[in-house]
């Protein structure tokens, strides 16, 4: 694939990265990932740890611009759908749906600003006590311009946890519209 800044998702089969446990690995800035209607799926077995995405010092945008609207990466197991650490993460569009993690499954944001302008960050669950948006203290930022962050579930052994959002001391939520 020739390298413009922009990914689109034609057909996916699985990928080969860099990285020891398979993680896609953002470390380029300026990255838009169009799902463009299709899926990127980890597909780990029960057991088999980690995450669909990882950025560091990076930006990456995550848009579906195709007519339905309905493309998602899922499939993180033990470790988020996207994690991002001293970077940027931005929405556009599609799902980041289905991940599992003890906290942080759909989006674990350190350092960092994860803008919502559209899609959704949905049905994402933790054993422990975070499941939607994990937003881990001072520098981590979330800004909520559109889109949804719904039906996340904790729950640990004895008590059920945040599903939606939480916000460690010094983290920063906007919500705009």
């Amino acid at each position: 694939i020739p390298y413009d800044g922009k990914f689109y998702v034609e057909d996916y089969r699985g990928y080969e990265t860099g990285t020891k446990d398979g993680t896609l690995y953002i470390d380029l800035d300026g990255i838009t990932l169009d799902l463009n209607g299709h899926n990127i799926d980890r597909n780990l077995a029960s057991g088999e740890k980690g995450r669909v995405i990882l950025v560091e010092g990076a930006t990456l945008t995550i848009t579906d611009t195709s007519a339905d609207k309905n493309g998602y990466l899922t499939g993180g197991n033990r470790g988020a759908g996207v994690s991002v650490n001293n970077g940027n993460l931005i929405l556009n569009g599609g799902s980041i749906y289905g991940n599992s993690a003890e906290s942080g499954a759909g989006v674990y944001i350190k350092n960092s600003t994860f803008t919502v302008n559209g899609g959704s960050v949905s049905e994402n669950y933790a054993s422990g006590n975070v499941a939607g948006v994990y937003l881990d203290g001072a520098g981590a930022e979330l800004i909520m311009n559109c889109g949804e962050i719904s039906h996340n579930i904790s729950k640990d052994i004895i008590d059920y946890y945040c599903g939606g959002v939480y916000a460690k001391s010094g983290s920063i939520i906007t919500l705009n519209g």
